[in-house]
């Protein structure tokens, strides 16, 4: 797949020079031959270099498994911050990261990857049950998800202010 045309440069390159070994062999042994050729043609080479330098070898594999919708790869590939997206390749459940990665909308996946306190995704990506999750990243409005993603953090909202 690595050879196909189509595959980014840069992300072969990254693939080639900031992976780990056993990210590597994840990546090339584990993953599902569409989700493999996805992300190494379409992520962000800075966000690709994250996922194979950070991620848990359990998570990667999870993220490349067949089942996980291509889209919502991609998302995560292009649309995270760096640290929300070593947050979830390294903290999560394995069954909720798949769920996150198969259940969610693209828009409402975007919007907790790019928005989210890294504490509180810790939270919702190991606490949550499997159906609060996904209703949280399918029914949610972008403004609640981002406001439920981000109480009391750093950007000073908190809905108890007065």
């Amino acid at each position: 797949t690595a050879l196909t045309p189509g595959v980014n440069a840069d992300n072969l390159r990254v693939a080639l020079t900031k992976a780990r070994p056993d990210t590597l062999a994840t990546a090339l042994t584990k993953a599902d031959r569409d989700l493999l050729f996805a992300a190494l043609a379409e992520a962000n080479p800075d966000l690709l270099a994250t996922a194979l330098s950070e991620a848990e070898v359990e998570l990667l594999a999870t993220a490349l498994t067949r089942g996980v919708v291509k889209e919502l790869l991609i998302t995560a590939l292009t649309k995270s911050r760096s640290d929300t997206l070593a947050t979830a390749l390294t903290q999560a459940l394995p069954e909720l990261l798949f769920v996150a990665l198969s259940q969610a909308t693209p828009e409402l996946l975007g919007t907790a990857l790019t928005t989210a306190n890294t504490d509180i995704l810790a939270v919702a990506l190991t606490e949550a049950t499997k159906e609060n999750l996904a209703v949280a990243l399918t029914d949610a409005t972008p403004e609640n998800l981002r406001i439920a993603l981000t109480f009391a953090s750093e950007d000073g909202y908190s809905p108890n202010r007065g």
